[in-house]
């Protein structure tokens, strides 16, 4: 389950993201700038994605905020939305380590629906890898395991016999030697 907070000043997109089985929205939609540190530091609630539009109104420049954002909670990924495409704002935004950036002229609320479920789709992809290889790994211990077993199996089993056959040629060793003493003694 993914928990997003959004910040873009459009109440719509909260309402169709909380249409989805897999997302948990956080609060309300965010209206200002500061809004978004003063709901990180005063909620207990664990954010998973910030969605933020850079149109949002505050005091601080949405550099600061996204630097805030970045150094405090750096698990927290970030969807940013620029107005309109700006290559200059958008390389500044990505030396802050947010790759998710688009535009808000070319990008729709489903679209943006797209790319929080295509993300969780990949995560969910990569979990069944890795469960099965962890399979696959434990399949080999088992295999490996029942061949020591059968291995340490096989020589206990040889010692086992050796024993036996010290046994017998010592019972054998016996009887012959008993047998002269009885040969010896009907003499």
């Amino acid at each position: 389950m993914k928990r997003i907070l959004t910040a873009i000043n459009n109440p719509i997109l909260n309402e169709k993201l909380k249409q989805i089985e897999y997302i948990e929205v956080v609060g309300k939609d965010i209206q200002y700038k500061e809004g978004i540190i003063e709901f990180l530091e005063n909620s207990n609630k664990k954010i998973d994605i910030i969605i933020m539009s850079e149109k949002l109104p505050g005091n601080l420049e949405n550099k600061k905020i996204l630097e805030k954002i970045k150094n405090n909670y750096e698990k927290i990924k970030i969807i940013y939305i620029l107005e309109k495409e700006n290559k200059e704002k958008e390389n500044e935004i990505k030396k802050l380590n947010i790759n998710s950036i688009y535009y808000n002229d070319k990008i729709t609320v489903n679209e943006i629906i797209n790319i929080i479920s295509e993300n969780e789709i990949n995560k969910e992809e990569e979990m069944k890898k890795e469960i099965k290889k962890l399979k696959e790994i434990i399949e080999k211990n088992k295999n490996l395991n029942t061949n020591k077993k059968e291995e340490n199996f096989g020589k206990k089993n040889t010692r086992v016999k050796n024993k036996i056959k010290i046994l017998i040629k010592e019972k054998i060793k016996k009887k012959i030697k008993l047998n002269k003493i009885n040969i010896n003694n009907k003499i």
